[in-house]
């Protein structure tokens, strides 16, 4: 017999970056339960020597070289009280090679001194079924009769933890997407499919090292983008841009500015609203009337003042006359009473 003296979980990163001198499959796991044997006519004091799981070239993937005996004289043994056999077996295996048990049932027999340990019975060819299982089913308990139905039987409960890189399918036997070849060695850059003669997604050409349509940036072709006439379009970068005069969340309000409105972004989107006048007041308060955008006339008691207009970007600065129409109405009606006296 030939032990693997490799961790699982260092088989796994071997795997990982597919060295060629360990075999690679998948991740699998073992759950005892049960031994029991009715044929064996006396009253037993069984123990296991050894109690391995081997592949089908005979390499030991797990190994427990003998248990205690348990001197509990019983037919029906659960092993998750075995100490040596109660916690779940975690092994690698290869996508080509079936798993095995190993097993070797040991009793005590007392002849007229000490008990000396016989060999009751050796049990071999009780296959592991990993090939039937895809990696994520669970747990799947197999109550396996040896002998004669119901005679001798083992309990056990298997699963496939995951498969390596590069493996698919039940039981870890097929290459994955991008993976070719007896070992499912990597395809060679850009390339995909079950021969590697496609090429991967986003790119494309012969060589398949350009970008797509509607895939980007170049060099990368990582992000999809499919550009809408009158709604977004994109940019090299791949990312959506709402196109001229469309805004909002998913592009979906279309608005056009003007000379007197604007479109400004909320919560909901995009809406018109009115653009403004801005006065900005200089040396004293003053009140404005809107003639036109370049214009303005400023009042404040009789007297004129200087003050800037802004509509939009343009400014005007307005020098009034410094005095106010009413003002000269006043005056023309002083000279009036005057003229009469």
């Amino acid at each position: 017999m030939v032990t693997s003296w490799l961790s699982p979980l260092f088989i796994t990163m071997i795997c990982l970056f597919r060295l060629e001198y360990v075999e690679c499959g998948g991740t699998g796991q073992v759950q005892l339960l049960r031994y029991q044997d009715s044929v064996w006519p006396l009253s037993p004091d069984f123990f296991f020597k050894p109690f391995n799981i081997i592949d089908e070239d005979g390499t030991i993937l797990h190994e427990v070289e003998e248990t205690d005996p348990n001197y509990k004289k019983q037919r029906d043994i659960f092993l998750i009280d075995v100490p040596e056999l109660k916690d779940p077996i975690t092994i690698k295996f290869s996508h080509q090679k079936r798993v095995f048990f190993e097993i070797g049932v040991w009793s005590y027999f007392e002849d007229e001194g000490e008990p000396e340990p016989s060999l009751v019975r050796k049990i071999e060819n009780v296959e592991i079924p990993f090939s039937s299982k895809l990696p994520g089913d669970g747990l799947t308990t197999d109550p396996r009769s040896i002998d004669t139905p119901g005679s001798i039987k083992l309990t056990f409960q298997y699963q496939i933890l995951q498969c390596d890189k590069g493996f698919a399918g039940a039981g870890c036997s097929e290459c994955a997407k991008g993976f070719t070849g007896e070992s499912c060695s990597e395809c060679e850059t850009g390339f995909t499919g079950d021969s590697c003669s496609e090429c991967a997604e986003g790119l494309a050409g012969d060589s398949c090292s350009e970008c797509a349509d509607n895939y980007y940036p170049a060099g990368q072709c990582t992000k999809f983008c499919v550009p809408e006439t009158g709604k977004h379009i994109c940019t090299n970068e791949g990312e959506m841009k709402c196109a001229e005069d469309f805004y909002g969340e998913g592009c979906t309000v279309f608005c056009v500015e003007t000379s007197t409105y604007t479109c400004n972004a909320n919560d909901q989107g995009q809406l018109k609203s009115a653009k403004t006048t801005t006065i900005q007041r200089v040396n004293a308060p003053c009140t404005v009337k809107k003639r036109r955008a370049s214009h303005a006339i400023l009042r404040e008691n009789g007297t004129a003042k200087k003050c800037t207009s802004q509509v939009g970007n343009a400014v005007d600065t307005v020098n009034q006359k410094k005095t106010s129409t009413r003002a000269v109405k006043r005056e023309k009606e002083c000279a009036m009473r005057g003229d009469r006296g």
